[in-house]
């Protein structure tokens, strides 16, 4: 991975919890410090690693799993058929029992997909709260380094590890106000449904870009009109918002290679 990605993937992650605020400086250089293992790993088995102690700051129990080689159960499978997080009892109808016995006797369990290769992300908590934002970004940024790892590496597959501890930093992001962590997660909804609409109206052009790796070029007043209003909604505020957006165009429409929206696209929002 090229430097000026990691300069791009930096800068979004740091546009998280960019306030003056001791305490969220301290959960900016945790994300910073895991994006930086992400897409810095030599190796499947770093970027795992990279991953899995990123998300245990914000869960006590973390496992990561690849469904392609054993089969999905009932909350993986959704996880990855919706793309979408899913919290479920931790059964073994939800769970591979290899999954379960690394969940700590949780009773529930948040998965966050990857990838569309069926890749999820696991975590759970002993006391039954679980920190949604954090993870969630966490699982999109690992989403858009695994395909580039993999390229150079060995293909993901089975549990990963199992990160169990204590949090280190979870009780610093609850200190964040509930409606700033909201607008967050709004952000990130609005960019999924603006990429899946490109998807649904505008199959043809979405193909024919992928093929010929001129995505933007193809769907330019779609993505400028998208840009241009997450830009207004969301950048326009005293705090800085990661460009979700952007984040979602490379992980859904242009399958984690950004080089497929072509030479002509201008990049994430500032």
């Amino acid at each position: 991975m090229t430097e000026a990605v990691r300069e791009q993937i930096s800068a979004s992650l740091a546009a998280i919890a960019g306030t003056v605020e001791t305490e969220r400086r301290r959960i900016l250089e945790e994300l910073n410090h895991s994006v930086r293992r992400m897409t810095a790993s030599a190796s499947v088995s770093e970027w795992k690693l990279a991953v899995t102690d990123a998300a245990r700051t914000f869960a006590d129990f973390v496992v990561l799993w690849h469904a392609g080689t054993s089969g999905a159960t009932h909350a993986i499978q959704a996880a990855i058929d919706s793309r979408e997080m899913v919290v479920a009892a931790c059964s073994s109808s939800e769970f591979p029992q290899e999954v379960l016995g690394q969940l700590g006797g949780a009773a529930r369990a948040y998965v966050f997909p990857i990838l569309e290769n069926s890749a999820v992300l696991i975590a759970a908590t002993a006391a039954g709260k679980i920190e949604i934002a954090p993870l969630e970004i966490i699982a999109t940024l690992a989403g858009l380094t695994l395909g580039r790892v993999q390229a150079k590496s060995s293909t993901l597959s089975g549990i990963a590890t199992a990160a169990n501890g204590k949090p280190r930093v979870r009780e610093q992001w609850e200190t964040l106000p509930r409606e700033e962590q909201q607008k967050h997660l709004i952000a990130q909804r609005f960019a999924r449904v603006k990429v899946a609409e490109m998807q649904f109206y505008y199959d043809h052009a979405v193909k024919a870009g992928r093929k010929n790796r001129r995505l933007y070029e193809n769907l330019r007043l779609q993505i400028d009109d998208a840009r241009a209003l997450f830009q207004d909604q969301f950048l326009q505020r005293p705090h800085r918002m990661a460009d979700y957006l952007h984040l979602e165009l490379v992980r859904t429409l242009a399958n984690d290679d950004e080089t497929l929206l072509g030479l002509e696209y201008p990049g994430p929002l500032a």
